[in-house]
């Protein structure tokens, strides 16, 4: 249908390349309350190294804070880095031919 109403205007090279089909990708879901979250976490932890440093005590003394969650990153299969799917799209192949690579940083327990 779209061929027969377009032809002999200047959309025609438009709709033979199919470019009135593709839709626009789907915008992921917002994760907004999670970051929200993990940021008001981190700032508890500061305050109360703060306060412990503040006492006299030392910072190696409190326990590491929890790593934080990033599931929507992409680990990257070579160097075992995680990465924003569209910077994971640019490294990976970039990685893939580094010939001296550094061993990939050992698993947190």
């Amino acid at each position: 249908m779209a061929k027969q109403r377009t032809a002999g205007t200047e959309c025609e090279q438009y709709v033979k390349n199919g470019h009135h089909l593709k839709s626009e990708p789907t915008p992921k879901k917002s994760n907004w309350k999670r970051k929200h979250e993990d940021f008001v976490r981190t700032v508890r932890d500061a305050r109360l190294v703060q306060a412990h440093i503040a006492k006299g005590g030392k910072a190696s003394d409190l326990p590491p804070p929890p790593p934080s969650d990033n599931s929507d990153y992409k680990e990257c299969p070579y160097c075992k880095r995680k990465f924003n799917p569209s910077t994971a799209e640019r490294h990976i192949p970039k990685c893939k031919d580094i010939k001296s690579r550094p061993k990939p940083p050992s698993k947190r327990r």
